[in-house]
């Protein structure tokens, strides 16, 4: 590659208590690339890119940028070196301005030195066209979705003007669309020179949009190889240092049951649901697809006992059951996993002994006293069988990778033995290899009983996981599609609003 180099880190190291995040790490970086940069959960890579931005100091190594030894002290400062960053979780204010959150600290004065509102939305706006997002400046952060806030930052990046632009999982939560629009944006900033490094779970979107990729393993540098020279099989080996031949288990076949483990009777919530008939039987997985926004959400809220709803019935096992809370779904024997694991589904300020024994002290309790004996065997036996990477049970749910969160939240529920599972969106933000690890668990809770319901807007996901698709289209199930009539170009058609039997 004959373009000028922009950003060269060498031998970067980078240790935190316990832990050698990197370990003399390379990475050279060229004036108009996009530079996908991969890897396992807990693999350096937003190690690497936190070093870049300014958020941590290097313990060893140096950077280069633009060919002069640098050092970037702050976020702050590296945005006015030339560096924004869009981080994988979110670094908005919730409860300012979509405006504010994007000028913020930049804001337009007037003479008098305060904010000047009217520019500040008009210059927001101008902004927000630049990705298609029409949005209300002046609406607050906190009422937004999440697809909607991960825009709002992408925005907030691109107002600085930067040369090089860190996007670390840009589009774990966006629909296809607003993926489309993004890699469209990025392309235009690649053609007027800026450069990209992009951290994506995706592979395909690696292979869709980079010209080259970085692989971190166990926070030392793999490879750095041309998309080009490599295939999606290779990439999966040198991420995870093993091949992997079937990505999927299974489908469920004869493990299938003709009893129904869980029903929904006419389920309908006002503005949100349409009279929702569902039947989940024993031995299958089932998965609710669409495009973003069409009532996933809302349907597994309502199941759970979050949202209310105006009239329907909801069966387990054959009898009517009553949910008004998550409680009571809880104590029915139904686990929820949420799309937003760090909100919804973990205390991140607590331990991963407290996490996961949560849904079930109860069941532990001698007059009135949790055994804690009982409960520390029962949450280490949950750890290990589900391969949990950490220091001890002890330790802080904010301190693991996205990957072993995800299967934090996953050995919480299954502590209880429940007898359905609904899991929202389970493998956003999550490697390759966890990816893997969570399918073949998934199928074996199904093949032992469980019934597993999943929402899910991963087309290879939907493909290779579900014995059944039911495509949801403004809050009603439009298509049901059975494994062996299943395409891509069905379910799409469906989402779209085709209604099918």
């Amino acid at each position: 590659m004959n373009k000028r180099v922009i950003l060269e880190a060498g031998g970067i190291v980078k240790v935190f208590p316990g832990v050698r995040a990197l370990n003399k790490v390379d990475f050279t970086l060229y004036e108009g690339e996009i530079r996908a940069l991969v890897g396992e959960n807990g693999a350096g890579k937003t190690t690497l890119v936190k070093i870049l931005s300014g958020v941590y100091q290097p313990d060893q190594g140096e950077i280069l940028l633009r060919g002069n030894k640098a050092t970037i002290p702050d976020p702050y400062q590296a945005q006015h070196m030339g560096i924004s960053i869009v981080y994988q979780e979110l670094n908005l204010i919730p409860y300012m301005s979509v405006a504010r959150n994007i000028l913020l600290g930049r804001e337009p004065r007037t003479s008098l030195g305060f904010v000047n509102s009217p520019k500040l939305v008009g210059e927001a706006d101008k902004l927000m066209a630049m990705l298609d997002l029409s949005l209300d400046a002046d609406s607050l952060i906190y009422e937004l979705p999440v697809a909607q806030q991960q825009m709002v930052a992408i925005v907030r990046a691109l107002s600085a003007n930067p040369d090089i632009l860190i996007l670390d999982e840009p589009t774990a939560s966006l629909s296809e669309h607003e993926v489309k629009h993004l890699f469209e944006v990025m392309r235009n900033l690649k053609n007027k020179g800026v450069s990209i490094i992009f951290i994506s779970h995706r592979l395909e979107e690696v292979f869709q949009i980079a010209d080259s990729a970085t692989v971190l393993k166990d926070g030392e540098l793999v490879a750095t190889r041309g998309v080009q020279e490599i295939n999606q099989g290779e990439l999966i080996r040198m991420m995870v240092g093993r091949e992997f031949v079937n990505i999927f288990p299974q489908k469920g076949g004869l493990d299938i049951k003709e009893d129904i483990v869980f029903s929904l009777r006419g389920l309908t919530r006002r503005g949100a649901l349409k009279d929702i008939n569902l039947d989940l039987r024993r031995g299958e997985v089932v998965i609710v697809a669409g495009l973003r926004g069409q009532g996933q959400r809302e349907l597994v809220r309502a199941i759970f006992g979050v949202d209310p709803i105006d009239k329907g019935e909801i069966h387990l096992e054959g009898r009517k059951i009553q949910i008004n809370s998550p409680r009571d779904a809880i104590r029915a024997g139904i686990g929820f996993l949420s799309d937003d694991r760090k909100t919804e589904g973990l205390v991140l300020c607590r331990s991963i002994r407290e996490n996961v024994a949560l849904p079930t002290l109860g069941e532990r309790k001698v007059w009135g006293f949790i055994n804690r004996k009982e409960e520390k065997e029962a949450v280490a036996s949950q750890v290990k069988a589900l391969d949990i990477r950490t220091t001890s049970i002890e330790q802080e749910a904010q301190f693991l990778s996205g990957g072993n969160q995800q299967k934090l939240i996953i050995a919480k529920w299954l502590l209880g033995n429940p007898r359905v599972i609904i899991f929202d969106e389970p493998t956003v933000g999550i490697d390759v290899g966890t990816k893997i690890e969570i399918y073949h668990r998934l199928r074996r809770l199904a093949q032992e009983g469980t019934g597993i319901l999943i929402v899910s807007s991963d087309m290879i996901e939907i493909i290779g996981m579900s014995d059944r698709v039911l495509v949801m289209f403004e809050g009603e199930i439009v298509a049901e599609i059975p494994a062996e009539k299943m395409s891509e170009e069905k379910i799409m058609a469906a989402a779209a609003g085709e209604k099918t039997s």
